[in-house]
């Protein structure tokens, strides 16, 4: 090639690479606009009661479009303990520094396979990588609608049947409903729960144990959220314990607006079930209701909670954290019998791969808390998968669940 042939290729290829360079750009301040959008206008809009379901799509793709920046913002040193706010802006940034050059990189090699030398492939040859094209797509796509949209809401009842020692007989057919992590906040809006509580009040619960992380992102949802669950109404009443969520946006303000919504809190203490009413003193025949604060945040008191009941009364016990069943005093220290905790926190995992089972879950025990029926060190804890989604906007062979208690005598 001449010289000057060269150099106008070269000319070339960088006035191709700036438009490719502006192209991406665009791309990548479309996504970071929407992405200030979302955490400056729409998050408190849906806080003050606005927009709800159409926040929540706006923030999951806001979110899913922030994701690339999390991982490397958290390894260049910003961590919760600096301002929300500080995080936010150092990964928005990295996401959309990566969004700019993964975008470049795709136009770039499109625009130099179609300056290539075509090559005969063949058409059926063609057709059968365009078809394989797009089937991965394709799947790819169901499998992301479905673990975003279809599956969190996909909500299921999970029945449990429970033999606990001491049952007065006539509490055998208290109908008890579990409700954790409810997470209301950006990817949990207000109707998706309004129509959650519709659900439990057609079961027709006696009482409704509450086990935490009742909000996300911001406390603004303590007050919208203690309302929806105001909506309970079981014949008997609702007892709550916080999470680590309540403690990390404002404790105080959680349990005023839990409490102003008829949501008896048993942190640290307990109350009294007979079949007509909740006492705060001892009842003869009656089932012993008591509760722990959060493990990570909060103050853990089993003895407090459940010290000094009558050795003959059940007793169930409510803790955010399964955790708590591993870190208690042996029975030889003088601990206090626990028949069954209730618990919640790991969400399930959320998201369950086939063979590879949860990657991620919230406890120092790996899968052994993820869900369900567990025996622990010293009694059973059962862990409900939640109602709610963090971290992830997404569930994938976890389903949110509202379970029911079913409590028989041994």
């Amino acid at each position: 090639m001449p010289p000057a042939s060269a150099g106008q290729a070269r000319s070339a290829a960088r006035g191709a690479w700036r438009r490719d360079a502006w192209r991406a750009a665009a791309v990548a301040g479309g996504c970071g606009l929407l992405i200030l959008l979302d955490f400056l206008v729409v998050r408190p809009l849906q806080a003050a009661g606005l927009l709800d379901s159409l926040a929540v799509a706006i923030n999951v793709v806001s979110y899913l479009l922030l994701a690339p920046g999390l991982l490397p913002a958290r390894v260049v040193g910003v961590s919760r303990g600096l301002v929300t706010s500080t995080f936010l802006v150092v990964a928005g940034l990295v996401a959309v520094a990566i969004i700019w050059a993964v975008t470049a990189a795709v136009l770039g090699a499109r625009r130099r396979r179609r300056a290539a030398p075509s090559v005969d492939r063949g058409r059926r040859r063609q057709l059968l990588e365009h078809v394989a094209s797009l089937t991965v797509l394709g799947g790819l796509a169901a499998l992301g609608g479905y673990s975003t949209v279809a599956e969190p809401r996909w909500l299921r009842v999970r029945r449990l049947r429970f033999p606990l020692p001491g049952l007065p007989p006539r509490l055998s057919s208290l109908r008890i409903l579990q409700l954790t992590d409810l997470h209301h906040g950006p990817f949990n809006s207000a109707r998706y729960l309004r129509a959650v509580i519709a659900r439990c009040r057609a079961l027709a619960p006696d009482l409704v144990l509450l086990t935490g992380d009742y909000v996300h992102a911001s406390p603004r949802f303590f007050e919208p959220v203690a309302r929806i669950l105001g909506d309970l109404r079981p014949r008997l009443g609702t007892l709550g314990v916080l999470g680590n969520h309540d403690h990390w946006e404002d404790p105080e303000r959680c349990r005023r607006a839990l409490r102003g919504a008829g949501v008896r809190l048993v942190e640290n203490t307990h109350v009294f079930v007979t079949s007509a009413a909740l006492s705060e003193r001892p009842v003869a025949g009656s089932l012993c209701v008591g509760g722990v604060g959060d493990l990570w945040e909060g103050r853990v008191d089993v003895a407090a909670a459940l010290g000094g009941v009558d050795p003959a009364t059940p007793r169930l016990l409510l803790s955010h954290n399964p955790d708590v069943a591993e870190r208690l005093p042996a029975p030889a220290d003088g601990a206090v019998r626990v028949d069954l905790m209730l618990s919640g926190h790991t969400h399930g995992g959320q998201v369950r791969l086939p063979l590879l089972g949860t990657p991620i879950v919230p406890s120092s025990y790996g899968d052994k808390y993820a869900a369900g029926l567990v025996r622990g060190p010293r009694f059973p804890v059962y862990v409900s998968a939640g109602l709610g989604v963090t971290i992830l906007p997404l569930r994938f062979r976890a389903r949110p669940e509202i379970t029911v208690i079913e409590l028989v005598p041994a």
